[in-house]
């Protein structure tokens, strides 16, 4: 049985092979860097930025961001789940997060160079 599971994820993952699935393979993936904002280890998140990142939401601004979710939504509760997809040249991770006053989704965009090249915070709508 368990080689069945691991034969049938090796071939999901030849299947899905490119580069950017290849190279994100072992990197901090969006449900971890999501623990990371929530344990506010926001240095550690914004080190994963690429350029154009780092120059937008530097770890001042981040900090904030995730502050000002926190204001709205209240306590993060819990990751409900995680899916990824590729996207062009980016694989997109959107985490569900339960809060407090509501559910947002957290969007992680990361680049072929395994650098995060997007993050939004998306309201579920009611």
């Amino acid at each position: 049985m368990k080689s069945t599971v691991v034969t049938i994820i090796a071939v999901a993952l030849v299947a899905l092979s490119g580069p950017a699935i290849a190279k994100i393979v072992g990197n901090p993936t969006g449900k971890q860097l999501t623990l990371e904002l929530r344990d506010g280890q926001y240095a550690s998140v914004a080190a994963h930025f690429n350029a154009k990142m780092k120059s937008a939401l530097p770890v001042a601004k981040l900090k904030a961001a995730w502050g000002g979710l926190l204001a709205k939504f209240g306590k993060f509760e819990k990751i409900l789940g995680n899916t990824t997809v590729p996207e062009g040249d980016l694989m997109v991770t959107v985490v569900t997060c339960k809060f407090e006053k509501g559910t947002v989704y957290v969007r992680w965009s990361i680049d072929t160079a395994s650098q995060v090249a997007g993050l939004f915070f998306i309201p579920a709508k009611k």
